[in-house]
């Protein structure tokens, strides 16, 4: 997100009149009555949420059908779901699990709740209110002056935490943190894009109503990475928007509607055509939709070209570096999953070796595309022991990438 894609906002006050786009929102899951969407996350077509805390539903097809697809064991409640790359992380009250096949099956990590915002930055898994995790989840630390927040986001080499008393930032993969505002009031919900940060909190720090004692909320704005700060939409009853989301320079807000910065960045859209009545508790936006999460009414998507106001949808975000990941499960038997990224084209190969050097796998070995890739390690015709597997990376550019990690094989 830059300057100049939210450069000039409108204010939102009964006495101003909105342009509405022509996004057509239609239901795509009712659920329970009364039943509030709490959570939403996916990757491509895959699509995922939580319906009151304690049911997961999964669609591999945009949401066109759906599938109960909770199997996470002693779990009470869910606080949230994130998918990163290939894999799906709930956090439960009774721990954190995941997931490497869309949430069909679950895979137990760590018995302490993980709760709040979970992100991926560098190596590292960042909760809001745990700290960081170098083992994908199994063991965490809070990092030198981390303070429990409500949200995060991800920019570059910078992870924003809407905390309590502002906006802190790390730019060491949630090892160290460094408060980089103090005066916002508690911030529940943040996206960032560039040195562009956009932060909202649902209440003020002092409680402050309208005329109808409705609670008020406001949006805040920086785009020098936190050093200052700018309100707007401050002050308004009661279309407030509070939940917020980010696509590529987009950024949209939910309340008592859904809004959205336009492609030139001269006012926020009111996008609610076909919504019903009642807040919007959550939102999430991928290359091609725009979903919300309802508090009484499901799950409802709107195209994206639609909500935006452009012809094309936008290109998916691409990993910024060269990654291989820690395969999970790990150990394993007899299967497990190695993901790796990719920022550009790049010709890939992927080996599995013993503790001899000894290749015993040849997993991936052509050109690959730019973005998030997966590879399944069958070692039903191996014996149990320690394995190591490397890739070896050669972008179009002529960066080269290597890459080497173990795992276990127990049978």
């Amino acid at each position: 997100m830059n300057q100049s894609i939210l450069s000039f906002f409108v204010v939102m006050t009964s006495l101003i009149c909105f342009d509405n786009v022509s996004a057509q929102w239609k239901q795509l899951y009712a659920g329970p009555s009364n039943a509030s969407v709490n959570s939403i996350t996916g990757n491509g077509s895959v699509v995922l949420f939580v319906f009151n805390g304690d049911s997961i539903y999964s669609s591999i097809d945009y949401g066109a059908t759906w599938t109960d697809d909770v199997d996470l064991p002693n779990w009470s409640i869910i606080y949230s779901l994130t998918m990163l790359g290939t894999n799906v992380y709930a956090n439960t009250h009774s721990g954190l699990f995941v997931s490497a096949d869309s949430g069909k099956t679950w895979g137990f990590i760590n018995s302490s709740p993980v709760t709040g915002t979970l992100v991926k930055s560098g190596p590292n898994l960042i909760s809001s209110e745990v700290g960081y995790s170098s083992d994908s989840g199994r063991t965490w630390n809070a990092g030198a002056n981390f303070s429990i927040g409500n949200c995060l986001a991800v920019s570059g080499s910078s992870v924003y935490e809407g905390t309590v008393e502002g906006v802190s930032r790390s730019t060491d993969n949630g090892e160290s943190w460094t408060q980089i505002n103090d005066t916002l009031g508690e911030i529940t919900s943040i996206v960032a894009s560039g040195s562009t940060i956009v932060a909202a909190w649902r209440h003020p720090p002092v409680p402050v109503y309208d005329s109808l004692q409705q609670p008020l909320a406001s949006i805040f704005r920086s785009t020098d990475n936190g050093k200052t700060w700018s309100t707007f939409l401050n002050g308004i009853s009661p279309q407030v928007p509070f939940c917020l989301t980010g696509y590529g320079p987009d950024v949209f807000a939910g309340g008592p509607g859904v809004f959205s910065s336009d492609t030139d960045g001269n006012a926020w859209i009111n996008t609610e055509n076909g919504l019903p009545e009642g807040l919007i508790e959550v939102l999430y936006a991928d290359d091609s939709s725009i979903f919300a999460g309802t508090s009484e009414d499901g799950i409802w998507r709107a195209p994206l070209s639609q909500v935006l106001g452009v012809k094309e949808p936008l290109a998916p975000p691409l990993p910024i570096s060269f990654q291989l990941e820690q395969n999970y499960p790990n150990p394993f038997n007899p299967t497990t999953t190695i993901s790796y990224q990719l920022p550009d084209n790049s010709y890939v190969t992927l080996r599995v070796y013993n503790v001899l050097g000894e290749q015993v796998e040849s997993l991936v070995n052509g050109s690959e595309a730019p973005g998030a890739h997966s590879a399944r390690f069958d070692a039903s015709r191996l014996a149990s022991g320690i394995y190591l597997y490397r890739i070896d990376g050669m972008a179009s550019n002529g960066d080269r990438y290597v890459s080497v990690k173990k795992m276990v094989l127990i049978k």
